[in-house]
């Protein structure tokens, strides 16, 4: 008698590709904070962002906006804070959209696959919202 095989994802050693959150603490910035560098991801929509010289990781544009963020504005540890967070959200947005575009998902699949990658859930509904909207 012949064994079936089955395909799962864990068989086949297929793990979806972990989200890796920037980690930074605002505490350790020394005074002045500031926005050192504001540079164009060429191609993504995307603005990469440091602080006192350390590049925290891509922003959307819209963030950059709201913002007013710019090169040499000063920043109280909260807005660094925030932005770390900003840095955050949009890897999880660049990854949903990454996993549509291969197919459509439902809100509540896409939710899934982001957590099996390691998102948090704050990050996960603000890119879903994002997305709907």
């Amino acid at each position: 008698m012949r064994e079936r095989k089955t395909s799962t994802r864990a068989s086949r050693g297929r793990q979806p590709a972990k989200i890796a959150e920037a980690e930074f603490d605002a505490g350790s910035l020394t005074e002045p904070i500031m926005v050192s560098d504001l540079a164009e991801v060429s191609g993504s929509g995307r603005l990469s962002v440091a602080i006192n010289g350390v590049t925290m990781g891509k922003v959307t544009l819209d963030f950059v906006a709201d913002q007013g963020i710019r090169e040499g504005k000063r920043l109280s540890r909260s807005e660094a804070d925030e932005i770390l967070a900003a840095v955050n959200r949009t890897v999880v947005l660049d990854k949903a959209l990454d996993l549509l575009a291969v197919r459509s998902r439902s809100s509540r699949d896409l939710r899934i696959r982001l957590r099996r990658a390691g998102a948090r859930e704050e990050p996960i509904t603000w890119a879903i919202e994002r997305l709907l909207a």
